[in-house]
């Protein structure tokens, strides 16, 4: 399979999940996915993954690990981290009172290049439909560092042989 029709795959399906009317559903399912891909992005960028044990650190500490590597830029980190706060908020209060505010934290968080992808001009769109939102920029955002950091990987792949070529001369 191309890696664009995986692409195209996983947003579908993130965007069927997280298509749900139950705000605790949405906020969970794609805090769920957004993790995982930062996982994959991690083990992508690890000479031998299998030696990292993932469940060992917490999302705020997988978001400055990729910072550290260089897979995410640090102005692109607020939006991912008031997610992660978003998250506990709903896992941890059975009357969560700030939710909106919340919400609206992430929105303001992203970053000028994840602001491009967000940016609407309607003002009716609601709670959910503006997370729902928000939540696809920042998956959308890591699927396409993932997506040039595989490109990179294979393009490097087809230049090494030309080196040991270049020694046989």
């Amino acid at each position: 399979m191309e890696l664009g029709q995986e692409f195209q795959l996983e947003i579908e399906q993130f965007v069927q999940e997280i298509n749900s009317p139950d705000l605790l559903n949405v906020i969970l399912r794609g805090h769920l996915y957004i993790e995982a891909k930062i996982i994959e992005l991690l083990e992508n960028r690890f000479t031998h993954p299998e030696e990292f044990r993932m469940s060992d650190i917490n999302y705020p500490n997988k978001i400055n690990l990729c910072v550290a590597l260089g897979i995410i830029d640090r102005s692109e980190t607020k939006a991912y981290l008031k997610l992660n706060k978003l998250r506990n908020t709903m896992a941890h209060q059975l009357q969560p009172s700030q939710i909106e505010k919340e919400i609206g934290d992430i929105i303001s968080s992203l970053s000028n290049e994840q602001r491009k992808l967000y940016k609407t001009n309607k003002k009716e769109d609601g709670l959910l439909y503006n997370l729902r939102k928000a939540l696809a920029v920042l998956f959308v955002d890591l699927n396409v560092i993932l997506e040039s950091i595989k490109h990179e990987d294979q393009l490097f792949q087809e230049i090494i042989p030309l080196f040991k070529d270049y020694k046989k001369e």
